[in-house]
Order: structure tokens, then sequence, then C-alpha cells
């Protein structure tokens, strides 16, 4: 890895990844709003794409605008339809979260325009079945 960056609309995570990584570049905003400066190889999101009133906009805006022609792009999400557990987690936390399938998530990514998609559930536990990751290229 040349280099790395960071966005997040918490200025404390920002502040809390800045200390574990000088080098790196952090910055506070919201992921709609940002444009990075160039292309990454890699794009990596965890426990955010449900948080979005509409996630099929951002998985769409990293494959057109974030990511390098044959960049890839992976994200974990633990907030899932099939995911029984998490279902009453946006009551009992008193946050809107995007609840959707298993399905929804990967036509989104093939809508927008990602291909060799896989998925894969893990850390699946007796009452949890783990969580959902997904991967595409570009």
């Amino acid at each position: 890895c040349f280099q790395s960056a960071g966005v997040d609309g918490a200025e404390k995570m920002i502040e809390r990844a800045k200390t574990a990584d000088s080098r790196g570049l952090y910055v506070c905003e919201d992921i709609l709003e940002w444009e990075p400066s160039k292309r990454f190889d890699v794009i990596f999101s965890m426990e955010v794409l449900y948080y979005l009133e509409n996630p099929k906009e951002f998985i769409k805006k990293t494959f057109n605008d974030w990511l390098a022609h044959d960049g890839c792009f992976i994200f974990g999400i633990d907030h899932y339809l099939e995911n029984k557990k998490s279902i009453d987690w946006p009551k009992r936390v008193g946050v809107n979260m995007n609840t959707q399938s298993i399905k929804f998530w990967i036509n989104a990514m093939e809508r927008a325009g990602f291909k060799n998609i896989k998925f894969w559930q893990t850390g699946a536990k007796e009452d949890w079945p783990g969580t959902l990751v997904v991967f595409g290229e570009k």
C-alpha cells in the first residue's frame, strides 16, 4: 500500500485514525459529497452502507467516481434482512437503518456495473449468521 485514505462523518473517528496512522489521508466529510483527488485501487467500507438513505447511489458513485479502472470495492455489514438478530437495531438504538436483503446488495453492485461479484458471511455463530461481505471488480 502506497497511500491510504479514510472518509468519515465523525470528527472523533478521523482523530482516532490519524492517531493510529499519521501517514494516511483522513477527512471528515459526508461520503456522498466527498470527491477524491485521485481514484483508488481498493475501496473498503465497514458498517456504513445501511445508514445511507439510498445506498445504491453511493455504490454507483464508488464505481463511477472513486475506483480506478481495475479497482475493487468490498464492504461488510452486520445489519441485513437475513440477520434476524439485527432487525431490531434501528428501534433499539434510535437510528434509521436501511434494512435490505443479500439479494438487494448483490443487485445494487450489479446495477452499478461491478463484475465478478462475490459474497459470503463470515464469523457465523450459533444464532448469528455472520457479517455479510460483498466484493466486486470494476
